[in-house]
């Protein structure tokens, strides 16, 4: 039997863009002390840049691969 911390974990851009989501609905409901929000700004800021790069990247992945597709069906 395996124990729950062999198990591997993983995270996908979905489990960061809920991440940035709680971190503005905590904000938006003050849960956050005042000396805790440059630390939780920074953290925001950066889940939100790496959100924006992959997200850019995996459209322009698909559609190269749709227009290929395209190429191929012709």
């Amino acid at each position: 039997m395996e124990n729950a911390n062999d198990e591997q974990i993983t995270l996908e851009v979905h489990d960061l863009a809920l991440c940035k989501q709680i971190i503005e609905t905590a904000s938006e409901r003050g849960a956050f002390r005042a000396n805790e929000l440059q630390v939780v700004g920074l953290t925001y800021d950066r889940i939100s840049t790496w959100l924006a790069q992959h997200t850019a990247s995996e459209e322009t992945t698909e559609s190269a691969e749709s227009v290929e597709q395209g190429e191929n069906n012709d």
